[in-house]
């Protein structure tokens, strides 16, 4: 999905694709390392997924024009992905 949306919006530069995929990435790193920090208990995907709203960040994202926006949702998306999987 990402490569096509920064072809399609971002006029296909590698180093704009780059940034997407990175932000992507250390949004995913931060929320495993958050989810360590918080240790263990019970029903923590669910509490956590519905607190930092999974669904509204691949939705903005889709809207998003500007890269600034898109690189802060991508971080959105990242970051709640790791949530989803561990639940």
């Amino acid at each position: 999905m990402i490569p096509i949306f920064a072809r399609d919006n971002f006029s296909s530069r590698c180093e704009r694709l780059a940034w997407m995929m990175g932000v992507a990435g250390a949004g995913a790193f931060w929320r495993a390392l958050f989810l360590a920090y918080l240790g263990d208990f019970k029903r923590k995907g669910g509490r956590c997924r519905r607190r930092f709203w999974f669904w509204s960040f691949p939705d903005r994202l889709a809207q998003s024009t500007r890269l600034v926006w898109s690189l802060v949702f991508l971080f959105g998306v990242g970051f709640t992905i790791v949530t989803s999987v561990r639940s």
